[in-house]
């Protein structure tokens, strides 16, 4: 290993070209410390107040922690630490993790990003996947290839993220153009706007305005109301969660024909594809267009008369959503029985009209109760038919007793509405 310490007169500027692995340090002495493993493998000059380190192999070097630092290009992966001047990085092969640096400009890394307690971050496009924590002012990253983890940031912007998306407590405005996948969101604190989503939204927001759209679920829940507009799309469900007492003047559209107003001490199902709904003085539009269903609710005391959880593997579980959830599928299902159950009765007395016409058109009486009446019948006439014409079957007669048998066997869930249709057709000699 080659170690060779350099003193800095008028430089302003380090400029680093590693052809390996980058491992920069800032540190509080006045010079500069580089590391290559053959002397061979380093070059160094000065150009206009600013000191070009090259390495043609790996480079460890530790500079003044004020320094200004330039990186044209790493190979490899790089680790850098402890910097308070502005650092700017063109590029990067592999892996880049920042640990305590000040304001930091890259243009492109090949593999995953790493960064935590930088002061301002602005990426244009990390090829892997990009974590991003502890950053107290604005983090801007143009394009992520993979997912993306943000924790505590003063303001995140991000144009394409191509997986997943992760953010909590974002303190300034918060906007996505595109994510591929999921969005997950908690703890934001402003204006939300211009998400678009792939896969299903989750967002918890502490107070401001949001505008987004998903092609799959949206669960979005409010903390606080403060007039900015609320416009929600998805291709899926949505379910919005509002404050208690929220003042919002809501326009729901649902292709589910199903919305569900669980606020301000309402509790009912609404089946139709759009609905107006006004809360207290309707200070807020919040404007909900949905491909699946719509539940809108709050924590009021008159919509959730208090809560029963319980502990399940150190995970809570909360028995009355549940409980309300299940009972929302049963009703829905019962609903859906008795209008297919009623349909089925419709056809068969339809059917049943039928027989009764075909019968009496043929001379035979059929009685109120389904069998022959008691005066005979006057024998008809022979017709002749043509030899190729097969002989009709004998008209069978469906009773009243027969048809709630078919019926009770339908909602016992013992036939199928099909099988009912058929069980008829066949007692009426339609499948001879």
């Amino acid at each position: 290993m080659f170690t060779q310490t350099l003193t800095l007169t008028n430089e302003k500027e380090i400029e680093l070209k590693v052809d390996r692995d980058l491992e920069l340090r800032g540190w509080d002495q006045p010079g500069v410390e580089v590391s290559v493993p053959r002397e061979s493998d380093l070059t160094v000059k000065t150009v206009d107040e600013k000191l070009i380190i090259e390495s043609f192999s790996n480079l460890k070097i530790s500079v003044p922690q004020v320094m200004q630092i330039r990186i044209r290009k790493v190979e490899g992966d790089a680790d850098i630490q402890d910097l308070t001047g502005l650092l700017t990085i063109l590029g990067i092969g592999g892996d880049l993790d920042l640990d305590s640096t000040g304001e930091t400009r890259i243009d492109a890394i090949g593999g995953d990003l790493d960064a935590n307690k930088t002061a301002a971050l602005d990426v244009t496009a990390v090829g892997g996947d990009a974590a991003v924590k502890h950053v107290p002012g604005a983090v801007k990253i143009t394009n992520v290839g993979g997912d993306l983890d943000a924790e505590s940031l003063g303001s995140l912007q991000l144009i394409t993220v191509g997986g997943d998306c992760n953010v909590r407590k974002i303190e300034g405005e918060f906007s996505v153009a595109n994510v591929g996948g999921d969005l997950n969101g908690a703890d934001l604190a402003a204006q939300i706007s211009a998400i678009t989503v792939g896969g299903d939204l989750n967002l918890r927001i502490k107070q401001g305005g949001v505008k987004a759209m998903a092609g799959g679920d949206q669960v979005v829940s409010l903390n606080s109301l403060t007039g900015e507009p609320i416009h929600l799309s998805a291709g899926g469900d949505v379910n919005l969660h509002l404050p208690i007492q929220a003042s919002a003047k809501m326009h729901i559209s649902s292709g589910g024909r199903d919305i569900l107003m669980r606020v301000g001490g309402w509790n009912e199902r609404v089946e139709m594809f759009t609905f107006d709904f006004t809360l207290g003085e309707g200070t807020t539009p919040i404007q909900i267009t949905a491909g699946g269903d719509v539940m809108v609710t709050d924590s009021s005391a008159e919509t959730r008369k208090g809560s029963s959880t319980f502990e399940f593997g150190g995970v809570k579980v909360d028995v009355d959503a549940i409980s309300q959830t299940v009972q929302d599928v049963v009703e829905r299902a019962s609903r859906s029985a008795e209008i297919a159950s009623r349909e089925v009765e419709e056809r068969i007395q339809a059917a049943m009209r039928r027989v009764e016409e075909q019968n009496r058109r043929r001379g035979i009486r059929v009685g109120f109760d389904g069998f022959p009446g008691a005066s005979p019948v006057p024998p008809v006439a022979p017709v002749a038919t043509p030899p190729s014409t097969p002989p009709q079957g004998t008209v069978g007669r469906v009773s009243d007793e027969e048809r709630k048998m078919i019926l009770q066997m339908l909602q016992d869930h013992r036939i199928t509405a099909d099988e009912a249709i058929h069980l008829l057709d066949t007692l009426e000699g339609k499948n001879q």
